[in-house]
């Protein structure tokens, strides 16, 4: 083969790697976000990790959906093209059962109960959830999403975990309160309106008395010392 033809075939092959490269950077006709943006964003609430498997990125009707596996559990959040805003969503299932945000099934009714597995739990009929995540520091953390009528809010931690060691739990009074304790000194209330230490006024008094049982002595006593006066 003569130099210049093969110089040629270089170029050739250079500029289509280039055309699928770009074609991830860049927005397709129709949508306004390009594929790497969408992986920018689903990366702040689930970070890459050693235990990290693939992402997988769709697209339909104007929404982004990306999932991994990490840790052996199944993580998905949805973006809406439009404006980038990012829902948080449960594990597809694939079976015909009725479904909740994420084709999780929905819970029979309102849900009361300890939980101390990283595993999804749809909280009402209505398709709230809570799903457990990886921070970017690499502690686990979690996400609610409230789902009501034609509403929807969401708690996240993607930054920094909450849960610290072994013996962590969380106990969902109802499903628009969240109490987690992360496994070391921490016991917050979690609702639409934010996340509350247990010593702060008004949430030191509601606390269930099946939560202070299920925290260690020395941690009751020492939260008890600082309550609310």
């Amino acid at each position: 083969m003569k130099l210049s033809s093969f110089l040629a075939s270089l170029a050739i092959i250079a500029a289509t790697s280039c055309k699928k490269e770009d074609s991830a950077q860049t927005a397709l006709p129709g949508r306004r976000m390009s594929e790497a943006q969408v992986m920018s964003l689903a990366t702040t609430v689930f970070p890459p990790g050693p235990g990290q498997s693939q992402y997988h990125v769709s697209f339909k009707e104007g929404i982004w959906e990306v999932s991994c596996e990490s840790n052996h559990i199944t993580k998905a959040v949805r973006i809406q093209d439009a404006d980038g805003k990012i829902e948080p969503v449960l594990p597809k299932t694939g079976t015909g059962t009725p479904r909740a945000e994420g084709n999780v099934p929905l819970a029979p009714a309102p849900m009361t109960r300890f939980v101390r597995a990283a595993n999804p739990i749809c909280l009402d009929t209505n398709g709230s959830c809570l799903v457990f995540t990886n921070a970017s520091d690499g502690r686990l953390s979690f996400v609610v999403t409230w789902i009501a009528g034609g509403s929807r809010t969401s708690f996240a931690m993607p930054d920094q975990g909450f849960f610290k060691k072994e013996g962590w739990f969380v106990y969902i009074e109802s499903p628009a309160r969240v109490w987690i304790y992360d496994g070391v000194r921490q016991l917050d209330l979690v609702t639409a309106d934010g996340r509350n230490a247990v010593t702060m006024p008004g949430v030191f008094e509601t606390c269930p008395q099946k939560v202070w049982d299920a925290i260690p002595e020395s941690l009751r006593k020492s939260l008890h010392d600082k309550r609310p006066v």
